[in-house]
């Protein structure tokens, strides 16, 4: 397993339940000590929802959306926008600098603009139409993060957001750490950003993991999770000029089960050591862990076990989850952040004071009491961040100064297979990769990605296997389905839920094989394909070896659409930085680059943004001409050039 160099974090911003802070050159900063503030910053339920319990709602006025970004106006476009407000004149220098091309966007959401969707299939109910001002392919996407996000600072680098539930901003760190290392990127802007829902409350609320009290991680009277939202922003660079360092983030998979955490924490332990091996650090290094922390019983006790496991028994842990509520996409941003915050304040963030005392944990976590001031000056601190679909990230900060020189450039990828799926004749997904059980569940989306891999992927290959899944839509039909379903009824189906996330086939593909390396879902609207390869690329630049890009999207929904409706469509490639033994490669890509000028978008009945992976994949796989090279275009604004196997 490769070390990574570390790379700066030049600027930061936060906004929660907690109030707002931020760190950024040439302003008056406002960096707090993160401290549990009493009483609790979590509020009471809104009384209509008819679930007890607390949540972390940000209590800030946020402005509207200026007029021209109206039609990706959600919560957490809001959000991200207030938060992004002091980082703004930061990130227009480096634009300045160093050319808006280098300067990328990582965004981790869990959410996207489903409140934004949410309020549209209401207000359709009562008049029996869309709202005029709401374009579902506009809001309720992913890309509408990013989209606003150039908008106001105007990077113009690879801009895409990872959406792997809980762990969704610590993964965006290291994609973006990788972007800088694999020389795509000079600087950075990542987190994450997630907003309150009612769909997201009630999906919780049916999995029976909401808390009807405040959440009290590491108690042994914890009963649940609170929810938070809010948004989380740093801006790292190549050089570290602000003294901290994002030294490395370890990534992995449970491949166990879609909620629950494997019993003997086999995916955490592995995120926690590759986070020591990618940082060069040794478990004596480490001088904290901001722990997951989100006060269900399976979570805090599997953690604390692999805390002791792979750190020993003398490293302080805490969450800081009873301040924001589990923030979901957000959380490990604003807990990256809240490391920071020790970092420079020589102060550790204290864990909530228990109400009764877990005599089942190795280790309790630090609190006031177990504190008692003697705690040295931290200078290299962990945070973890666990997901749906057995999603683990485990990133470490330090202080210190660097300037990375990245790994040695990847020229190009080695393109092992290709394959598509939604042209004529293909109607029927076999999906034969998945139990027959499993397959009979799977949404649409599921079934493509799964029929994608199973012709990609030989078994041999599948228990190892980095993933990288690209879908601008996601879920549709299973997320339509339970907004319909609140109309009804006040009750969310948990088996629905859990299958709602952006990286469901992810997680039950990672399980299905066993297979507990890193896998991500991607998002970016009509450059999903570019992005997804882009991820992909930088992936095997820094790590070598091999990694399975598929991107797909289901039946566009007439009823939604404000465009035309589209059938689905998946593309799929599997990329590597050298051949198979004895297998020749189809043949060789270059990383996408920006395409010079941004071209129409040509005429087609397909809509699908899958479906711009489909030139690479014929070109190919066309037979004759060995050798032939061509520029190939993913989509109006992204191109690589390919090259078939020589002769």
């Amino acid at each position: 397993m490769s070390r990574l160099e570390p790379i700066g974090i030049s600027a930061w911003s936060y906004l929660n339940a907690t109030g707002m802070a931020h760190f950024a050159p040439g302003r008056a900063n406002f960096a707090p000590r993160f401290q549990a503030p009493q009483p609790s910053p979590l509020t009471p339920h809104p009384p209509w929802l008819g679930l007890p319990g607390h949540f972390g709602q940000v209590s800030i006025a946020v402005e509207p959306l200026p007029a021209p970004l109206l039609f990706q106006r959600s919560r957490a476009t809001e959000l991200l926008l207030h938060t992004l407000a002091p980082l703004r004149p930061h990130l227009l220098s480096l634009c300045e600098h160093l050319g808006a091309e280098r300067v990328g966007i990582v965004l981790g959401s869990s959410t996207g603009g489903i409140d934004a969707t949410e309020r549209a299939v209401r207000a359709e109910a009562k008049s029996g139409e869309m709202p005029a001002d709401f374009v579902f392919e506009e809001a309720h996407v992913f890309s509408a993060l990013v989209r606003v996000a150039q908008a106001s600072c105007g990077a113009r680098g690879p801009a895409y957001v990872v959406s792997t539930a809980c762990s969704s901003a610590a993964k965006a760190l290291g994609a973006a750490q990788r972007l800088i290392l694999a020389g795509v990127c000079d600087a950075v802007l990542t987190g994450g950003v997630d907003s309150l829902s009612e769909l997201t409350l009630r999906g919780f609320g049916g999995l029976s993991i909401l808390s009807p009290t405040l959440c009290k991680p590491f108690d042994g009277a914890r009963d649940g999770i609170s929810l938070g939202e809010g948004a989380s922003l740093l801006v790292v660079t190549r050089e570290a000029s602000s003294g901290f360092l994002l030294a490395g983030v370890g990534e992995s998979s449970d491949a166990y089960h879609a909620t629950a955490p494997h019993p003997d924490g086999l995916g955490a332990e592995l995120s926690m050591r590759a986070c020591l091996q990618h940082s060069g650090l040794e478990p004596g290094d480490v001088d904290y862990v901001n722990a997951h922390g989100t006060g269900t019983l399976q979570n805090d006790q599997v953690e604390a076990m692999i805390i002791d496991r792979v750190l020993g028994a003398e490293v302080p842990y805490s969450s800081t989850k009873d301040r924001t509520g589990h923030q979901l996409g957000t959380a490990g941003a604003t807990e990256a952040i809240v490391s920071l915050l020790a970092l420079m304040h020589g102060e550790l963030p204290l864990n909530r004071s228990p109400d009764v005392v877990d005599t089942s944990l190795r280790r309790q976590p630090l609190t006031q009491g177990s504190a008692g001031g003697a705690t040295p000056a931290p200078k290299v601190v962990l945070s973890n961040s666990f997901a749906f679909g057995g999603s683990n990230v485990t990133v470490a900060l330090s202080k210190g100064s660097a300037e990375a020189a990245g790994v040695r450039p990847v020229e190009r990828y080695f393109v092992l297979a290709a394959t598509s799926w939604g042209e004529a004749g293909d109607t029927e997904l076999p999906a034969r990769v998945l139990q027959a059980r499993a397959r009979g569940r799977a949404s649409p989306l599921t079934r493509i990605f799964a029929e994608l891999f199973g012709r990609l992927v030989d078994t041999k290959l599948a228990s190892a296997l980095p993933m990288f899944f690209g879908s601008a839509y996601g879920e549709m039909s299973t997320t339509i389905a339970l907004l319909d379903q609140m109309l009804i009824e006040p009750t969310v189906s948990p088996a629905k839920f859990q299958a709602s996330v952006h990286n469901t086939a992810a997680g039950l593909l990672s399980i299905t094989t066993a297979n507990r390396a890193p896998a991500s879902a991607v998002a970016a609207g009509e450059d999903t394909m570019a992005m997804t390869l882009a991820d992909a690329c930088a992936w095997i630049s820094c790590h070598g070896g091999l990694a399975l890009a598929l991107v797909a999207d289901e039946p566009g929904p007439e009823r939604l659409l404000r465009g035309r409706p589209f059938p689905a469509f998946g593309t799929g490639f599997l990329l590597g930085d050298k051949p198979l033994p004895g297998a020749p490669p189809l043949g060789s890509v270059t990383r996408p680059t920006r395409a010079a000028v941004k071209m129409p978008k040509e005429p087609s009945e397909l809509e699908n943004p899958a479906y711009l992976g489909l030139p690479l994949v014929q070109f190919l796989s066309e037979r004759g001409s060995p050798g032939r090279e061509a520029e190939v275009a993913l989509g109006p604004a992204w191109r690589l050039s390919a090259q078939r196997t020589p002769a």
